[in-house]
C-alpha cells in the first residue's frame, strides 16, 4: 500500500514540474505596411520548446525575439531605431535576468524607453514587474498617429494611451502608468555642449523610475545635445572639462564626483 501511494505521489510532483516549464521572451516587430511597432511579451511552454529556444537564443536575437529568463550574464541593453512616415522611433529595451535569490528574485525585470524624434515619449515595464505587480504584455506604437497603446492589468479598459502629437509622456507613477505633460514629467531642460571632441557619454536621469539612460556617440568640439530629465542626472564620461551642462537656462549648481569618469549633478538652489 506504502509503495502504491508512494508512486502516486512521484507522479504528482513529475506533472507538477513538467507543468511549470516554460519561459519568456520579447519580441520587438517593425510593421513599416502598417505604420507601427509591436513589441510583446511572450511565454514558451513545455520541455521541447523552452529548451528549443534557449539553446538557440542567439539566434533568435536575430528575428528581434529576445530571452529574458536566462541565468547566466548581465544585463542586456537592445537598440533598435525605425523611420515611419517621417517620424524616428527609437526603441530602448533593458533586460535584467533572474537573480535567482531575495523577494522576486525569480522573474526577470524588464524596461523599455520609447524616444520619438528624440523625445522620450514612454517608459514603462514589459512583461510583469514584480516590484509594481503591472503586467504589460504588449505595446504597440503608431508612428502616422504619434500614438502609444500599452496594454496593461492596472488601466481602466486594459490599456493606456500616450499622445505624442499633444506633448504627452507615459510614464510609471505609483505603480501605474500616466499620461503626463512633457514638460511637468521632465520638468528640466539640460543643454549639453561638447567643449572638445569625446568618444562616448552616458547619461541616467536618476529622478525617474526606470531610469532612464541615454548615450551619445562621437561628439565634435562644439557640438549639443538637449534633452530633458526628471531630476538629478549621473554623467559617465572621460573628461568633464570636455562638457558643460545647462539646466533650464543655468549652470548645474553643484558637481558631485562618484568615482572614475562618474559625475552626479544635482539641482541645488
Amino acid at each position: 500500500m506504502n509503495k502504491i501511494l508512494l508512486q502516486i505521489l512521484a507522479f504528482l510532483i513529475s506533472q507538477f514540474l513538467h507543468g511549470d516549464y516554460f519561459t519568456e521572451f520579447i519580441k520587438y516587430e517593425a510593421q513599416p505596411d502598417f505604420s507601427r511597432i509591436v513589441i510583446t511579451n511572450q511565454t514558451i511552454r513545455g520541455q521541447r520548446g523552452v529548451d528549443y529556444f534557449k539553446g538557440n537564443s542567439k539566434e533568435y536575437e536575430k528575428k528581434n525575439m529576445f530571452l529574458t529568463r536566462y541565468y547566466n550574464g548581465d544585463y542586456k541593453r537592445i537598440e533598435k531605431v525605425e523611420s515611419m512616415d517621417g517620424h524616428e522611433i527609437k526603441s530602448v529595451l533593458t533586460i535584467h535576468p533572474p537573480s535567482g535569490h531575495g523577494f522576486g528574485g525569480a522573474v526577470p525585470t524588464n524596461f523599455l524607453q520609447v524616444y520619438f524624434n528624440g523625445k522620450l515619449a514612454l517608459n514603462s515595464p514589459v512583461g510583469y514587474s514584480h516590484q509594481f505587480e503591472i503586467t504589460v504584455p504588449k505595446i504597440v506604437i503608431h508612428p502616422q498617429e504619434q500614438m502609444l497603446e500599452v496594454f496593461n492589468n492596472k488601466a481602466n479598459g486594459g490599456v493606456d494611451f500616450g499622445f505624442i502629437k499633444h506633448g504627452k509622456v507615459l510614464i510609471l507613477e505609483e505603480g501605474k502608468l500616466s499620461s503626463r505633460k512633457r514638460e511637468l514629467a521632465l520638468p528640466f531642460a539640460v543643454s549639453m555642449t561638447c567643449l572638445n571632441g569625446i568618444d562616448t557619454i552616458r547619461i541616467i536621469d536618476e529622478g525617474i523610475y526606470p531610469t532612464v539612460e541615454r548615450q551619445f556617440q562621437k561628439l565634435d568640439k562644439g557640438e549639443k545635445r538637449s534633452f530633458r530629465v526628471a531630476g538629478p542626472f549621473r554623467a559617465f564620461c572621460e573628461d568633464l572639462l570636455d562638457l558643460k551642462f545647462e539646466v533650464n537656462g543655468r549652470q548645474v549648481v553643484r558637481i558631485k564626483e562618484e568615482g572614475v569618469d562618474n559625475y552626479r549633478f544635482d539641482f541645488v538652489e
